[in-house]
């Protein structure tokens, strides 16, 4: 039995690729790589890249991946975002787990045709290289207290009594 007939054919299918693609293209991350699309022809692209990969005799009609993807500036934590997506819908699916495994692990195997980026973090390397190096700017917390600070006991306004006036000093 193939992998498409164990979660449950064609219906079972498009009702996981419909909630993928809706999900994906309304996600905050990723979403606005979407918002062109004809999102009828992505499921239906979609649906066939995933029957075929699943062992139903479905042919994808779509073009290359990498050419497809090429004119996206998709780094690797969007293909991760897109990728989460995917695994928290294979779950919501009730899709058995060894399928579901194989099935990121296909993905996965994609992921060169998808983004030259090998990075599955949304990160920044200016952000790293702040996280290596303190900022000078930012003083460095110690557990004692510094002697210019009052303790916390004295934090309350005990200023010397004036001469007597309201009067601020000049």
């Amino acid at each position: 039995m193939t992998y498409f007939e164990q979660i449950g054919g064609d219906l079972k299918l498009l009702a996981i690729i419909d909630d993928f693609v809706e999900r994906v293209c309304a996600d905050t991350m990723i979403g606005f790589f979407f918002s062109r699309v004809d999102r009828a022809r992505l499921k239906r692209l979609e649906y066939e890249h995933a029957a075929h990969f699943l062992g139903a005799d479905i042919a994808y009609t779509g073009r290359a991946l990498n050419d497809a993807h090429r004119r996206h500036p998709i780094l690797g934590g969007h293909f991760a975002r897109r990728r989460q997506i995917l695994k928290q819908t294979l779950e919501r699916h009730g899709v058995p787990p060894v399928i579901l495994e194989a099935w990121l692990a296909h993905q996965d195997a994609l992921k060169a045709e998808v983004t030259p980026d090998d990075v599955t973090q949304c990160n920044d390397v200016r952000v790293h290289a702040r996280e290596q190096k303190p900022d000078v700017r930012e003083p460095v917390r110690t557990q004692e207290r510094d002697e210019r600070q009052p303790a916390p006991e004295q934090e309350r306004d005990e200023r010397p009594p004036t001469s007597g006036t309201d009067e601020e000093p000049r």
